[in-house]
């Protein structure tokens, strides 16, 4: 069968058909499968930088992080077999792997420079999305003009463009282009059974995700953890506790021995349990403290590109720790982590500015919490901005207007929880459960500005979403005290 080879440089015939195979197995999320083509190439040409250089892209993909610096550097090291678009394009890649503030300014310089070349300004979105948490317009227009029929190999940016539909609750878009993209090859359907979970639609959420191939994290420990994680979020957004306390352990337990996600997985236990099953307090101070001191541990050892992901995880363990009322312990462990200023777009920035607020917030100072918390409000805050701004806003005694708007915006932006990747995807569980407990605090909050149907109408739905949930000590008082309240309420 004839196929159309790619453009570059190499004089081999067959090193560069074993590339072209690569890159369109790579686009169809085939990441073993582009690695081997791509292995071929070099074996044949060892100097084809344009063959190192993808090896990098699917290696970056994957999570394979030291991998991908390693082929991007081999590019690097034979400039005369790139072109100058080439060499922006893996010089972007390693600044975005070395966490450089001006990151995404190399990454706007190459969409300006080469607007018509799909591979950055796809990168340039999937990364303004990845690291950025940009839902907005702009990156969706990114994203829809990479996904064009001009480009040889759209489905990664129309796969991307569906995540980016999902985070602005634009459902039937979003399930349309998954379903696109699955016709066309692209085996990962976790995002498309994630916009059917925000649905409510959990029966046919399980069947989606059934289809994609299973994925062992030493292959790709991006689209294994991904998985696992929307797998214990379905289960937190049916009030499912115990079983995804269970999907957590399971996951953990086929990690390879040492493998890094296990932290990742523990922070995500100890944050759902936390917020979800209050009665396991003495489990959690334990559990907190160990995956702290882990976390401090594998940082000490760690490179630009993992000491973020480790930040932001360790940012959220002071987040829980502030929380639960141990302002203390929580600033200890921001001071533990220094003062490495990571760009301001991050999610290792965003959730420390969230930390702190709730230390503020929980020393008695909700004012300040507030302040702070107002000013990441951009569109690109990480979704538990909500979260820590609805309490801190009810603390202040701003219950009927801001609090309440609060929990209304948290409940209303589903797509949104689901579509964060936030750091590995490490608050999904954890947001996705917080917009279904926004149904119980903007009950409660309705019933004190005395709007006895609000109230009403958002306890209904919260006793729909978790209806086992709804009856557990945890939430049964509250549950009652609201429908207590409910009949003085609408009496007025």
């Amino acid at each position: 069968e004839s196929r159309p080879l790619e453009k570059v440089a190499t004089k081999n015939l067959d090193a560069l058909k074993a590339y072209s195979l690569g890159v369109q197995r790579g686009a169809r999320g085939q990441f073993a499968e582009a690695l081997a083509m791509f292995d071929q190439a070099l074996k044949i040409d060892p100097q084809f930088a344009s063959a190192s250089m993808r090896t990098g892209v699917v290696q970056y993909s994957a999570g394979h992080i030291a991998e991908a610096r390693d082929a991007f550097n081999r590019a690097l090291g034979h400039p005369e077999r790139l072109s100058a678009r080439d060499i922006l394009y893996a010089e972007s890649f390693v600044a975005t792997m070395d966490q450089s503030a001006d990151a995404m300014g190399k990454w706007q310089v190459m969409v300006d420079t080469y607007p018509d070349f799909f591979a950055a300004t796809g990168g340039f979105a999937y990364l303004a999305w990845r690291d950025a948490n940009r839902f907005d317009a702009r990156n969706v227009a990114l994203a829809l003009g990479s996904a064009s029929a001009r480009n040889p190999n759209p489905i990664p940016s129309r796969h991307l463009l569906g995540i980016l539909y999902l985070g602005n609750e634009r459902f039937a878009d979003a399930e349309q282009t998954f379903k696109d993209v699955e016709s066309g090859g692209f085996r990962f359907t976790h995002y498309l059974a994630a916009t059917e979970a925000a649905q409510r639609k959990f029966d046919a959420a399980t069947k989606t995700l059934a289809r994609m191939p299973e994925i062992s994290m030493a292959e790709n420990p991006v689209a294994s953890s991904t998985r696992a994680l929307l797998e214990t979020a379905f289960l937190v957004d049916q009030g499912r506790f115990a079983d995804a306390d269970g999907a957590v352990e399971k996951a953990k337990n086929e990690l390879p021995e040492g493998n890094r996600m296990a932290g990742l997985l523990d922070t995500v236990g100890i944050s759902v349990r936390y917020a979800f099953e209050p009665g396991k307090s003495d489990l959690n101070a334990g559990a907190l403290a160990s995956a702290i001191d882990e976390t401090k541990n594998m940082r000490a050892k760690a490179g630009p590109a993992e000491r973020i992901v480790l930040d932001t995880r360790q940012a959220m363990h002071a987040y829980l720790a502030a929380h639960a009322g141990n302002a203390g312990l929580a600033k200890k462990v921001l001071a533990a982590m220094g003062s490495e200023a990571h760009p301001a777009y991050t999610a290792a920035f965003k959730l420390r500015k969230v930390a702190e607020a709730e230390i503020a917030r929980k020393s008695g100072n909700a004012p300040a919490a507030i302040e702070q918390l107002e000013k990441l409000v951009d569109g690109s805050e990480l979704y538990i901005t909500h979260v820590a701004l609805l309490d801190s806003y009810a603390q202040a005694g701003k219950p009927g207007d801001e609090a309440l708007r609060e929990s209304r915006w948290l409940a209303a932006h589903r797509g949104r929880a689901y579509a964060e990747a936030s750091a590995e995807n490490l608050l999904t569980p954890y947001n996705v459960g917080q917009s279904d407990l926004a149904l119980l605090r903007g009950a409660e909050l309705a019933l004190k500005a005395n709007d006895g149907a609000g109230a009403r109408s958002m306890l209904g739905k919260f006793r729909e979403a978790w209806p086992e949930a709804s009856r557990a000590p945890a939430f049964a008082e509250r549950v009652k005290k609201i429908q207590d309240g409910l009949p003085a309420a609408e009496s007025r």
